[in-house]
C-alpha cells in the first residue's frame, strides 16, 4: 500500500530526499562559481606583471590617466606598484567611504601631481 502523504514516515522521507536534491543541485552550483572564481583568480595573477609593466610604461608618459581593475588583488598590485615607481595617484574602491570619493576625484582633476587614478 502506498504511504499516505499525511504519513510522518513518508513526510520525513520525502523532506529529506527533497534536501538532498537540493544539497546536491546547490553544491553543483557552488562547485561551478568555484571553479568560475578560482580561473579568474590565476587570470587576473597571470596578467599582474605585464599590467604592472603596461601601467609604468604608460606614466612615463607624464599623462594623467584613469586606470580600472575588477579583482582586489589587481588593485593591490597596481598601487604596490605605483607607489614603488613614485607614481602620484588616488585609490577609489569599494572600500573607500562616500564621504571621501568626491574630494578623491577632485585631487585628481585638480592636481598636476596626481597622475593615476586607480579604480574599481
Amino acid at each position: 500500500e502506498a504511504p499516505s502523504s499525511m504519513d510522518p514516515a513518508s513526510m520525513s522521507a520525502s523532506t529529506g530526499a527533497e534536501a538532498e536534491r537540493s544539497h546536491n543541485n546547490s553544491s553543483s552550483s557552488s562547485n561551478g562559481l568555484s571553479l568560475i572564481s578560482d580561473m579568474a583568480k590565476l587570470t587576473c595573477e597571470a596578467k599582474l606583471d605585464a599590467v604592472g609593466q603596461y601601467v609604468e610604461m604608460v606614466a612615463q608618459t607624464g599623462v594623467p590617466f584613469l586606470l580600472f581593475a575588477h579583482h582586489r588583488q589587481m588593485l593591490d598590485s597596481l598601487q604596490d606598484r605605483l607607489e614603488k615607481s613614485r607614481i602620484s595617484f588616488v585609490r577609489i574602491d569599494g572600500s573607500t567611504r562616500q564621504s571621501k570619493r568626491a574630494s578623491l576625484v577632485s585631487r585628481f582633476q585638480s592636481n598636476e601631481d596626481v597622475q593615476v587614478a586607480l579604480l574599481s
